[in-house]
């Protein structure tokens, strides 16, 4: 092949808070009306998810569910001044002067405005079975969830000026753009003890290779290069662990661990042009036309840290309890590009947290259950005030449900609703100029004259968050799963 792009596609999910919709909206009606937890006290679905160990304690069934969410957040820019502006005629600089990318004349770029309608909805099918197969202590289950009607969707975007080039707009980076990915789950528990338990389960995502030749006859011929794409699809896996302890007067305790997961692309060009030479790193050598044009990129998706969950809860005939704190490892967090930063500005500080999350559970009567719960999901991103804009804020989440149990025979017909609010709390933020790039350097020059061109001295950005911008808004999520317990 005259020309190749080679790209790599690892992909998995987690239930923890993080980018993907799954993560956010999880995979029970029940679980998500009580905060969303089920780490120390739960039964269905989210078990598989959140913690295997507590499948022997439960009913094994078969439930579909479905969970969809619509956002009313908003990014609204500052309005912007002339003094800071990109202005038109770099064609005529001296190229020498530049040290990345020349930035576009402000005059061309597209609006930086934001509404909710950007967003757009996220809706998630599931079907999930767990069965003992007649062996005591054992339970085995295999759920799968899949973005409807695609199953996988996502966006890139840069968090600095870079995506002036692009959409030229400021992202969520948690909340409201997630990326859409399909998941099969597996897990198996056993109890050798009425009291105890440990489980473990896979998230099964997608992994693509594509290895493309690519061949381009001339530099006036760039429409209609000639293609040879060869790939695959393997699957990529995500491990969870967890125990569960239970006492006679009602307590319960579990824990889980769940590592970290994200889709990974990495993407490596050699595109020749037959008429255009790559530059040398030899200034004494001349390259031939046709000497390849090397690149790396890669993109990140979905990111999800390394989570440690611990629980304590209470079960005891109507009522049912359970508060969880997570800890999660954010500061290993990749954004959209790998964390491709450059240019000697700092690197942002990306932050540990704990979450938590606490359900209640009232069975009302025989047939109907009330549930409540709250989350409170603390921020890891750094602060905005300098070149890079991780758009994101604490997050309350309040939650509500009920559950109908209907006897069928031999067995148990059950239908359980939610209703949650993701209130990303409101936040002003105002940049400071010394900590941003000055997107024209002062010593770029006249490509005529010599002398440094006169109207790129001073600061010029394209910087979408630049001068300032405030955002909030809330997620409304509503889930329903209907279940068959035998």
């Amino acid at each position: 092949m005259v020309g190749q792009v080679f790209a790599f596609v690892l992909a998995s999910n987690s239930m923890a808070s993080a980018s993907t919709s799954l993560g956010f909206l999880g995979n029970d009606a029940r679980a998500s009306a009580m905060g969303g937890g089920s780490v120390a006290v739960g039964r269905g679905p989210s078990l598989l998810l959140r913690n295997p160990a507590l499948m022997p304690f439960a009913k094994g069934g078969v439930w579909l569910g479905f969970d969809g969410a619509g956002g009313n957040l908003s990014i609204t820019p500052d309005p912007r001044g002339d003094d800071f502006l990109v202005p038109e005629g770099m064609e005529l600089t001296d190229p020498k002067g530049w040290l990345g990318q020349q930035p576009v004349p402000s005059v061309r770029l597209a609006g930086r405005s934001r509404t909710n309608t950007d967003l757009g909805g996220s809706y998630l099918l599931h079907l999930v079975a767990i069965s003992s197969f007649d062996v005591p202590g054992l339970r085995v289950g295999l759920g799968l969830s899949t973005p409807v009607p695609n199953l996988v969707g996502f966006d890139v975007w840069y968090n600095d000026e870079r995506e002036q080039f692009f959409s030229n707009k400021l992202h969520f980076e948690r909340v409201g753009e997630w990326d859409e990915i399909f998941a099969i789950y597996p897990a198996i528990s056993y109890s050798p003890v009425d009291w105890f338990s440990f489980g473990a389960a896979l998230k099964v995502g997608l992994a693509m290779g594509l290895d493309v030749g690519m061949y381009v006859s001339s530099v006036n011929n760039l429409e209609t290069p000639a293609i040879a794409p060869i790939g695959e699809v393997t699957p990529a896996v995500q491990p969870i662990a967890g125990v569960a302890f239970r006492l006679p007067i009602g307590l319960q305790f579990g824990a889980t661990y769940t590592h970290e997961a994200y889709v990974d692309i990495g993407l490596n060009v050699d595109v020749q042009i037959a008429d255009v030479a790559a530059p040398s790193d030899n200034p004494d050598e001349v390259p031939e036309p046709g000497t390849p044009f090397k690149q790396k990129h890669r993109f990140v998706l979905g990111y999800e840290p390394i989570s440690i969950a611990a629980a304590v809860g209470y079960e005891k005939g109507p009522f049912s309890a359970e508060v969880v704190a997570t800890l999660e490892l954010w500061s290993r967090y990749l954004d959209k590009h790998g964390n491709d930063w450059f240019g000697g500005f700092y690197d942002p500080q990306f932050q540990n947290i704990v979450n938590v999350r606490a359900g209640l559970e009232w069975q009302a009567i025989d047939l109907l259950a009330v549930r409540a719960g709250f989350a409170y999901l603390p921020s890891p991103m750094p602060e905005m005030t300098g070149r890079y804009n991780y758009v994101d804020n604490d997050v309350v989440r309040p939650s509500l449900g009920a559950g109908l149990t209907l006897p069928l025979g031999d067995k148990v017909l059950t239908v359980d609703l939610a209703l949650a609010l993701l209130v990303l709390r409101s936040m002003t933020v105002y940049k400071n100029p010394d900590t941003l790039v000055d997107e024209i350097p002062d010593n770029v020059t006249d490509s005529v004259t010599e002398e440094p061109w006169e109207p790129g001295q001073g600061f010029q950005t394209n910087n979408p968050g630049y001068p300032g911008f405030s955002f909030g808004g809330v997620v409304l999520h509503g889930g329903l799963t209907v279940g068959l317990l035998y």
